[in-house]
């Protein structure tokens, strides 16, 4: 079965358009555990687009395996580090954890640490009112929030909520700075990656600027 070897495999295979009970569905289920059955391609497409901005794979009926969250030494800013450093890095990071719908930081709140996404996703939230928002970016594992801090140590720009169960690392800023006595390459190394997030995000919104312009 065709289903089966993608499956041996390791790849993700979605039905939609099943509905509970039909023939089809009961000749798969029993077929296809690693697979995911939706009633409707609605669930099917917002249920892949979690997946790939979570960083989960989907399982049976659209749940999602036990979370995995990204180790530090997964971070694409830890790849630049040598052994020593890395060492040092890790002691100075602080795992915090988010409930789905919780808010981490609000606009206008004292910038004090960065924040290294490995486990969930947050959306990035610009409101016009209490009832009103404008999502500005969905952010997955391995992205990196806050960074502006580090540049203009002024209040949040925006308010950042966890959209799923949420995981992550923290550094504080006073932590950063330490690092001039500490680690300076170390320092240089990781502000030269935050840099390079924090342009790459600006080229971004000056394309979708320019985009609308026209």
């Amino acid at each position: 079965m065709i289903v089966s070897r993608l499956v041996s495999d390791g790849r993700q295979v979605v039905f939609s358009g099943l509905t509970l009970g039909s023939q089809v569905r009961r000749q798969l289920e029993p077929r296809c555990n690693a697979t995911s059955i939706f009633d409707d391609l609605d669930a099917a497409l917002e249920a892949c687009e979690n997946s790939l901005l979570g960083g989960k794979p989907i399982s049976n009926n659209g749940k999602v395996h036990a979370p995995f969250a990204l180790s530090v030494k997964q971070l694409d800013v830890a790849q630049a580090l040598d052994a020593a450093e890395l060492e040092y890095f890790q002691k100075l990071l602080v795992r915090r954890q988010f409930d789905a719908g919780q808010c981490i930081c609000c606009k206008g709140d004292a910038a004090r640490e960065i924040y290294f996404l490995t486990d969930g996703t947050v959306s990035v939230r610009l409101y016009g009112s209490s009832n009103s928002y404008q999502r500005l970016a969905t952010l997955g594992p391995g992205n990196v929030f806050g960074e502006v801090a580090v540049i203009d140590r002024g209040t949040r720009s925006a308010d950042l909520w966890a959209e799923t169960p949420v995981e992550c690392f923290t550094l504080a800023l006073e932590d950063f700075d330490k690092l001039a006595v500490d680690f300076p390459a170390m320092k240089i190394k990781i502000l030269e990656y935050l840099l390079r997030i924090l342009t790459g995000r600006l080229r971004r919104a000056n394309d979708l600027i320019g985009q609308l312009a026209n």
